[in-house]
């Protein structure tokens, strides 16, 4: 007996899930600071946007806010023959830097006009 199996992006299922809170944890490597202000700034929109993600996205499901609450930078410094790990907690300024800051503000605008 063979089976086939046939993929079509209309006739696809969806589970919604309950609503909740998650946590999970991103991990960069040689960004600047500039680089990591903007990160923080698309993942957590200020605290004004959502995100849509998921294969329910255009039906409506899948909004998110990503809240970025604790940043830590992890800095590796060669010691007595070993490595030493220190993790030493990051404030987001808030402030992004001076050549993308109008384009942030009209990105946020745009993206709540969709959402």
């Amino acid at each position: 007996m063979s089976l086939r199996f046939s993929f079509n992006p209309a006739n696809i299922a969806v589970r919604p899930l309950i609503k909740g809170m998650f946590k999970f944890k991103l991990y960069f490597e040689d960004i600047t600071k500039d680089e990591l202000e903007w990160l923080i700034f698309c993942l957590d929109l200020f605290g004004k946007g959502r995100h849509r993600i998921g294969k329910g996205r255009t039906i409506g499901m899948g909004t998110a806010r990503i809240d970025a609450n604790t940043v830590t930078l992890r800095k590796y410094l060669l010691q007595g023959g070993g490595v030493k790990v220190t993790d030493v907690p990051y404030k987001p300024s808030g402030q992004l830097p001076a050549a993308i800051k109008d384009a942030a503000a009209r990105i946020l605008e745009l993206y709540n006009a969709v959402a």
